[in-house]
């Protein structure tokens, strides 16, 4: 797995403060990105043992409410990141984990990875950012299409933007 920049103090992609991992590489690649140079996904940098006890130990505080997974695309690399959710899941069991896919969760539904991806998340932010519907009028998304989906037993529902206010 390849990431580009891990944020310890992040309140822009998710409620509260979190820790987020930008991954590297897209395989979406969404006109307008704000995040072009994440599509390589020769880029960046190689995640290693060293990379996961350092995000391990950002997770620690109290404060840090949880992790968010977001790009590039992080659902290019399904299989890594779900057995890393899982042991976060398994140390930090009221941390909650978001992920951010420029994918839909319907799509992301049929393709066996990422449907095992999407079991260990709580919060998907899914859809590609389309630039004709750009907002910064909602929260947690760039693009009015966007959707913020919850985790509600083994499926997820649309949250409301009220949630967030």
């Amino acid at each position: 797995m390849r990431y580009n920049t891990i944020r310890k103090m992040d309140i822009s992609n998710g409620e509260g403060c979190r820790v987020s991992v930008f991954t590297q590489g897209c395989n979406v690649q969404c006109k307008g990105c704000f995040n072009f140079m994440l599509w390589d996904k020769t880029k960046g940098k190689e995640w290693t043992e060293e990379t996961k006890k350092l995000v391990f130990s950002l997770l620690e505080p109290e404060y840090i409410l949880g992790i968010s997974w977001l790009g590039g695309e992080p659902s290019m690399w399904a299989d890594e990141i779900t057995e890393l959710n899982k042991e976060i899941r398994e140390k930090y069991p009221n941390k909650t984990i978001w992920l951010y896919s420029g994918h839909t969760m319907e799509s992301l539904m049929m393709n066996d990875s990422t449907k095992k991806l999407l079991d260990t998340v709580d919060v998907l932010v899914d859809g590609p950012f389309i630039e004709e519907l750009k907002t910064c009028e909602i929260p947690f998304r760039g693009s009015r299409n966007q959707r913020i989906l919850r985790k509600c037993g083994d499926s997820f529902i649309e949250a409301s933007d009220s949630e967030f206010v």
